[in-house]
């Protein structure tokens, strides 16, 4: 025979310890119950902030490899472009 108890019947280990009709977890009379808390571990807050950014536009990405691989990226528009917004980002 096993040494297992049973988890229903009249041999059965109650759950809970306490009182008859006791809630599980009250406190004592008299004593303040703390708040619960949560650590929530760095891994964790990367996880979910990589998770919140948008999906890879993979179209996008391969377009411009090819252009960098090219050597067409970089045009005089482009540079242009980014050193306005650079000098307004600045302003």
């Amino acid at each position: 025979m096993s040494n297992v108890s049973p988890i229903h019947g009249p041999h059965a280990i109650p759950l809970t310890q306490g009182k008859p009709g006791e809630r599980v977890g009250a406190s004592a009379p008299g004593t303040s119950r703390q708040a619960d808390q949560a650590d929530i571990s760095a891994i964790a807050r990367f996880r979910s902030q990589i998770s919140a950014l948008p999906d890879v536009r993979q179209e996008l990405v391969d377009r411009v490899r090819q252009e960098l691989k090219d050597g067409t990226y970089v045009t005089d528009a482009k540079l242009t472009a980014a050193t306005d917004a650079l000098a307004e980002d600045l302003a």
